[in-house]
């Protein structure tokens, strides 16, 4: 009988063992969980915020050439930027363009923009073209002082100036968004 004994003994320390190391294995692969899915963070930094209101995404769709950024196929945005800062530093507020969606047939001198902070546009010096610009492109800066808000409203035309005789740009649609950062300068 000493023999079934001990396998009694050898099995019962061996299950043991084996809920022991299911257990720990089990609660090792808790806290070390990845996932490779929905890997996004969003997050908040204290002491300063910036909201850029333009209406959503910029869209065109068969850009159409027009006389001035006033004209009927030209897009017009009011943009509203509020720059929150909460610290005892002065801040950098930047007011940016994502032209990833801009297509390259799009990217052409004649593709202009006004972006100003006075409603109406000037149609004998827009503030620039689209074409061979980086991605986000800066439309302006401004500082935000220690314990500050500063609420700005700009105004932003673009359009396919009718000097555009290219055929490759018929018929592009595109998308644009807005982009920003607020980075607190060097005490």
């Amino acid at each position: 009988m000493k023999n079934n004994d001990k396998k009694k003994i050898i099995l019962s320390i061996i299950t043991v063992l084996l809920v022991v190391v299911l257990i720990a294995g089990g609660t090792f692969a808790w806290w070390t969980w990845t996932s490779s899915n929905n890997t996004a963070i969003s997050f908040t930094v204290e002491g300063g915020s910036m909201t850029i209101d333009g209406g959503g995404n910029i869209t065109g769709q068969k850009m159409v050439p027009t006389n001035n950024c006033s004209g009927t196929y030209a897009i017009v945005r009011t943009v509203k930027v509020t720059a929150i800062n909460q610290t005892a530093t002065s801040m950098t507020s930047t007011v940016q363009l994502d032209l990833s969606g801009l297509p390259s047939a799009l990217r052409t001198s004649n593709l202009k923009y006004t972006f100003s902070e006075t409603s109406g546009c000037n149609t004998g010096s827009p503030t620039g073209t689209l074409s061979g610009t980086t991605t986000p492109f800066t439309l302006t800066s401004f500082s935000v002082g220690a314990g500050a808000t500063v609420n700005k409203t700009y105004y932003l035309y673009i359009w396919l100036d009718s000097a555009e005789t290219s055929s490759a740009t018929q018929g592009k649609s595109f998308t644009i968004k807005f982009a920003g950062t607020l980075v607190q300068n060097a005490s």
